[in-house]
């Protein structure tokens, strides 16, 4: 990971300064704000996708973990085309912000057949591989087939939570995005610790949808 990670922002790097010239360190401190809260969304987000994993270990057992895991990581992978649609349409938003929340707004109801169908498909693939995900994995992780029927909407939910949060953010309310997105892994560990000792990794799917 560190390898490819530093050969890709040699690459980056490199051609930057090929086509722009050198960077002159300017500053622009007038930004902060906005800079401190896209900073809080990519911490928020990271810490939903990992926080939940060690308190399951927490307030279960290590299989457990293990188990809700596996199943967590093909679900996010089937909702890699709803993740594709939305990286290449965030620019689009902040062209359509310009414009106003409406026309923002607008951008999203316009793309919001092609990610419900996106995301539909992913659900249908998680249906499809949750049956034969502990087969594939091992004996170790059955259970995972359980965990992945319960997190088959999780494509069609991301596709329909994330265009949402893209106009708020394309209207200029970064601190209102940013506010629900570090909501979010207190309210996973709240419910994580409702439903996991009960439930085990069935609990944790539950928590995580």
């Amino acid at each position: 990971y560190l390898a490819v990670s530093v050969l890709g922002a040699s690459l980056s790097l490199w051609r930057i300064w090929r086509d722009l010239g050198r960077p002159e360190w300017k500053i622009a401190w007038h930004e902060w704000r906005d800079g401190f809260h896209f900073a809080l969304q990519t911490a928020s987000y990271a810490a939903f996708g990992s926080t939940d994993k060690p308190v399951i270990a927490a307030l279960s057992t290590l299989s457990t973990a293990g188990i809700y895991a596996a199943a967590n990581r093909l679900a996010m992978a089937a909702a890699i085309p709803v993740r594709s649609l939305l990286y290449s349409a965030y620019v689009r938003f902040f062209q359509s912000g310009v414009a106003g929340p409406r026309s923002s707004a607008r951008l999203a109801v316009r793309l919001l057949p092609l990610g419900l169908g996106l995301g539909a498909l992913g659900a249908v693939a998680t249906l499809v591989m949750a049956p034969l995900a502990p087969r594939i994995l091992g004996h170790g992780y059955a259970g995972t087939d359980t965990a992945l029927l319960l997190l088959a909407p999780v494509p069609i939910l991301y596709a329909v939570y994330c265009l949402g949060l893209d106009v708020l953010v394309s209207t200029g309310n970064t601190g209102l995005r940013t506010l629900a997105q570090i909501a979010m892994p207190p309210v996973n560990i709240l419910l994580c610790w409702l439903l996991v000792p009960a439930g085990g990794a069935s609990g944790a799917a539950l928590a995580a949808l």
